[in-house]
């Protein structure tokens, strides 16, 4: 049973794993009719972020080995996973803990401001649901992400048989 005192939960934004993040850049700025977002290199990923009122559109493309090259190979071009914001992530974990559902790994701060980390699929029904907190200005611009805590993130999925894309 939900508690009529449930915290607010709004999209955050949805995450495409592509092969070429200038060409599903392209391909969304004649879209949308917008100018080409600035091209973001971190870790082993591009990263492309469209802005569409308060939700964002990420394009990311492996640039080397690991999890989003892993999850492109098994099932091409796709969308991957779909980011909820909430205002207090370790509150909002906590009450889905007392539901039965548990996140993997632990919550990282991927950029000043923003804390993240993704549901279990395994009580997801195989989808991949992130949670997202921002706090201060990290709602309005995009922060210079930290390269070691994306590859945490990342890495928390990559357990053997949960590798971004598998949740069996």
């Amino acid at each position: 049973m939900v508690s009529d005192a449930a915290p607010q939960v709004l999209a955050d934004h949805v995450t495409a794993i592509v092969a070429d993040a200038d060409a599903a850049s392209s391909a969304l700025c004649r879209v949308l009719g917008v100018e080409p977002p600035r091209p973001i290199r971190v870790g082993r990923m591009d990263i492309r972020t469209f802005r569409l009122g308060e939700l964002e559109i990420h394009v990311n493309a492996p640039t080397g080995p690991g999890p989003v090259r892993r999850h492109l190979e098994a099932h091409g071009p796709s969308l991957h996973h779909l980011a909820l914001r909430v205002d207090d992530l370790d509150a909002f974990v906590a009450q889905l803990a007392e539901r039965g559902l548990d996140v993997v790994g632990e919550p990282v701060e991927t950029a000043p401001g923003i804390r993240e980390v993704f549901l279990d699929p395994e009580h997801t029904a195989g989808l991949w649901v992130q949670l997202v907190e921002r706090r201060g200005d990290a709602h309005d611009e995009r922060p210079e992400l930290d390269a070691d805590a994306l590859e945490s993130l990342t890495g928390a999925t990559t357990r053997p048989s949960r590798d971004m894309g598998d949740p069996r």
